[in-house]
């Protein structure tokens, strides 16, 4: 699957426009839908739309499983690395993260912001040819950019 469409995908997710069906909602591996939002960063109120899509069908989600799962998403997500990353991105941060791991996050999340802006403000990489190299190698498109 192309960056492209993860990225969309990944978008249309965090808008909350993915709902599922009923077939998904039998089918669904709770905890492993909570470690995937917990790696995107996504609040706990997220299992409230699953509730309210699932509901229609007259179907629980195993709220104890997805929550166990988002943890450890959270544990992959709340990291400085992760943080530039969304940084980077222009991503929101919806305050996820909790104690010493917030502090890594959001450490890691100003400077990917930083450096995104140094990037779109910056001339110097499209004079030497680097701006193509280095935008493309990296794995997200910042909204900030001004080209």
């Amino acid at each position: 699957m192309s960056r492209a469409i993860v990225l969309i995908l990944g978008a249309c997710i965090l808008a909350g426009c993915a709902s599922l069906n009923q077939q998904q909602c039998v089918e669904m591996d709770w905890h492993r839908l909570g470690e995937q939002d917990g790696r995107r960063g996504l609040s706990a109120s997220r299992i409230e739309k699953y509730q309210t899509d699932c509901g229609e069908f007259f179907i629980e989600p195993d709220t104890a499983s997805y929550q166990a799962g988002r943890l450890e998403g959270l544990a992959q997500y709340c990291t400085e690395p992760m943080g530039y990353e969304a940084g980077w991105a222009d991503l929101p941060y919806l305050n996820v993260c909790q104690g010493e791991a917030e502090a890594d996050f959001l450490r890691g999340y100003l400077r990917g912001r930083d450096a995104a802006l140094f990037y779109c403000w910056s001339g110097a990489f499209s004079s030497f040819g680097l701006r193509h190299r280095f935008f493309h190698s990296y794995p997200f498109r910042s909204r900030l950019f001004c080209d």
